[in-house]
């Protein structure tokens, strides 16, 4: 299949592959004989490839913009981003070699927070036409599929909500920026000590400011709550510069983005992590208090 993308002698590799494997169907990994390059091809159910597509479309502006981080889908022969075989769309990109998240101490490095912010920023300026997304809409379609089907978790997030007090209108008053939309350390490639590529840029698109860093705090926080005023996600905000109404507004931002993640746990119906995310909801907000 490779063939459709590039020249050359290629055989399957057994390498690691970082990202969520919510993202495809199937994932293959090849090696190039000729010069050691290695390739990840992903294949994603049909009704996904338009957006996959305008995806790959964003991180190639991203890319030509000078944003070599940015692990960008590459074009077949033909020039397309993708190509559609046995059922599913297929997509290739470059395989980048990094090394593992230390999941027990990432969270004290403050080479990690500087080096993420820095990626932010350099992001943040790209303009493109997709729809602006809102937290607080997304929070609202939710509540109202979960009212039903799960009252007694409907009722714990009302009460969330209610303690919260963020609404569309405040969200609204946040500038607009490029936003990855799924930024956090596992999303990452990291080197030594620094970034060698993003990857998973599923809901990339404008978003309000301060989204991928409550996203990214959000989920530094969950992993260990006392790594919020920990190293990382010190020098992460030092450097990122917010302004004063996206700071202001940050912790707010941080519960209402572990909403989306309340969403998946809910329809994995995985009881640990909804309780543990219930927990955390409700320390950022006395941190509010």
């Amino acid at each position: 299949m490779i063939e459709h993308w590039l020249d050359g002698v290629f055989e399957k590799a057994e390498l690691p592959v970082s990202g969520s494997p919510n993202r495809f169907v199937r994932r293959n990994v090849f090696r190039s004989l000729d010069d050691g390059e290695g390739y990840v091809i992903e294949g994603v159910d049909l009704p996904v490839s338009s957006r996959r597509i305008r995806q790959a479309e964003m991180l190639e502006e991203l890319c030509d913009a000078g944003n070599g981080k940015v692990a960008k889908w590459l074009r077949t022969r033909e020039g397309r981003f993708g190509i559609y075989d046995h059922g599913l769309f297929w997509q290739c990109r470059k395989y980048v070699p990094c090394n593992e998240l230390p999941r027990d101490s990432y969270g004290l490095d403050a080479w990690r927070g500087i080096e993420a912010a820095r990626f932010l920023r350099g992001i943040m300026p790209h303009k493109c036409q997709e729809h602006p997304f809102y937290v607080t809409d997304y929070i609202h379609r939710l509540m109202h599929a979960m009212e039903k089907e799960s009252p007694a978790l409907h009722g714990d997030l009302g009460d969330v909500l209610a303690a919260l007090k963020l609404t569309r209108e405040d969200e609204g008053t946040l500038p607009l920026v490029f936003s990855h939309g799924d930024f956090h350390p596992g999303n990452v490639l990291w080197g030594e000590n620094c970034i060698n590529a993003v990857i998973d840029w599923e809901f990339c698109g404008p978003k309000p400011i301060c989204y991928d860093a409550a996203n990214l705090l959000g989920c530094i926080g969950v992993d260990n709550p006392d790594w919020l005023s920990a190293p990382m996600a010190s020098a992460f905000l030092k450097e990122l510069k917010l302004p004063a109404s996206a700071e202001g507004m940050l912790l707010k931002y941080i519960v209402a983005l572990r909403f989306a993640w309340m969403r998946e746990w809910w329809h994995l119906k995985d009881k640990d992590m909804i309780v543990q995310e219930l927990d955390f909801m409700w320390i950022v907000i006395s941190m509010l208090l």
